[in-house]
């Protein structure tokens, strides 16, 4: 049976620590439900996703133009790679903006979801019994290609005997950080 939430802040936290609850995160709790909803991205300012969105897809729109003024039908091929970022793009910046993540854990089990906009290689939903769970955990990576400017991601991250899912991935600790409190806290009492 499921009874499990070790995570890393618990170990390394002052016990009296408050772990405050972000101020757009909602959370619903019942007797036999869980329900925690919160943007998917949360920056202020997402003028630079829209940035490179409008520029990626205004050149692509340009190049296309020209190889359709000077009939060059080899072009296809090539811009259709180009076109499909452009694509991603656009669904990346409308994500941004309108996504939310909800999670919902009961007696059963544990489900993620991330939508309305469908993003290609990322979880749209995940669920998994609690008979198959053997932890969750709070964790923090830095990913392989950070680049100059690391930065820390902050993941609620569920193990099972096959493998290892990060359900939640948010480079503001404060967000992971409150959903591993409040699915700590309801799981207690369900035990």
């Amino acid at each position: 049976m499921f009874n499990t939430l070790m995570t890393t802040m618990e170990k390394n936290k002052p016990q009296n620590e408050q772990i405050e609850v972000p101020s757009d995160m909602e959370i619903v709790c019942s007797a036999d439900e869980l329900y925690i909803v919160f943007p998917w991205d949360t920056r202020k300012n997402k003028w630079g996703i829209w940035a490179i969105t409008i520029f990626w897809n205004g050149f692509v729109l340009f190049l296309y133009i020209m190889a359709f003024i000077h009939q060059i039908a080899e072009f296809v091929l090539f811009g259709t790679i180009h076109l499909l970022i452009g694509m991603y793009f656009i669904l990346f910046a409308l994500g941004s903006i309108y996504n939310k993540v909800s999670i919902k854990v009961t007696a059963q089990g544990i489900e993620m979801k991330n939508a309305p906009i469908y993003l290609p290689f990322m979880y749209r939903t995940f669920f998994e019994y609690h008979t198959e769970i053997n932890k969750i955990y709070y964790e923090i990576y830095r990913p392989i290609l950070a680049g100059e400017r690391p930065h820390d991601i902050h993941a609620l991250t569920v193990l099972t005997p096959y493998e290892r899912h990060r359900i939640i991935k948010h480079t503001r600790p404060a967000y992971v950080k409150a959903v591993a409190k409040e699915i700590s806290r309801f799981m207690a009492g369900l035990s």
